[in-house]
């Protein structure tokens, strides 16, 4: 009865040893490509080892650090003793297949460190854009204007301001209403035709919240500009589709205010 029982013990750890192996070996497969094969087969060696132990009661430290080990040396030996192994049974030398093995290796590990910094150096040399918004205050509340200058890593400059289209508000019922707008471009500062600028504030930001607050000002054509709609709006809508964070309360009696925007610029740390 007694060796029965042991028997069965035996088998049940040996089916529990079975499918934690090769549950890890799918977890070590799927995460090869992400981490890289050999730290892929040390972590799988490693995990082994400490399910091993768990299970058979033995050291869980020292079998994770001896699993890690043959993990690595399964991979690297594993093509090495293959080749000659093939080699031999093909009529060959052993030290040839092997040979050919360790260059497999050799290879891959190539390959593999060289794709990755090829994808670091991509990553490092990434693009990177000004992004600046300038106001200038109005002598009265509501006054002013405001406007977003671009620049790209060579200093070449772009800027873009939101205005009524000339001479299409007439009086105060325009403005409430609406009037067509304006998308007026300049290559350069674009700086308010008086030349004066009172508070600016400068973002670095990336290609990708460039191609957003570029698609963000596409959008704004054929924009009927008003008072609730003006240059101000304008403004905070490309900042914060760059993924700048403007705060709320920017306005006069509920219209979007250039001197309140110039204040937040102002108070921001240059």
């Amino acid at each position: 009865m007694i060796a029965s029982l042991q028997a069965g013990v035996s088998f049940g750890r040996s089916l529990g040893l079975a499918a934690t192996n090769a549950a890890i070996s799918g977890l070590a497969a799927a995460a090869a490509p992400v981490i890289g094969a050999p730290a892929a087969f040390a972590a799988a060696g490693a995990l082994q080892g400490v399910a091993d132990a768990a299970i058979l009661g033995a050291d869980v430290g020292h079998a994770a650090w001896v699993g890690a080990i043959a993990g690595l040396t399964t991979y690297v030996a594993g093509p090495i003793i293959g080749g000659g192994v093939a080699s031999t049974l093909n009529g060959g030398s052993f030290g040839r297949g092997a040979a050919e093995g360790a260059y497999s290796v050799a290879a891959v590990l190539a390959i593999a460190y060289t794709s990755q910094a090829v994808a670091q150096g991509k990553h490092d040399t990434q693009p990177t854009y000004k992004l600046t918004a300038k106001a200038q205050r109005g002598e009265t509340k509501g006054g002013g204007h405001t406007w977003v200058t671009f620049e790209d890593s060579a200093g070449n400059q772009r800027s873009v301001g939101f205005w009524p289209q000339p001479k299409t508000v007439r009086n105060v019922l325009d403005a409430v209403l609406g009037v067509p707008g304006w998308l007026r471009r300049a290559s350069g500062p674009l700086d308010h035709p008086s030349g004066k600028v009172d508070a600016f504030h400068t973002w670095t930001i990336t290609q990708a919240q460039f191609d957003s607050a570029t698609a963000y000002i596409q959008g704004y054509e054929n924009t009927q500009w008003s008072l609730c709609v003006n240059c101000t709006t304008f403004v905070i809508g490309v900042l914060q589709a760059a993924g700048v964070s403007v705060p709320d309360g920017l306005t006069t009696y509920g219209f979007p205010d250039p001197n309140k925007l110039a204040d937040w610029l102002d108070s921001l740390p240059k």
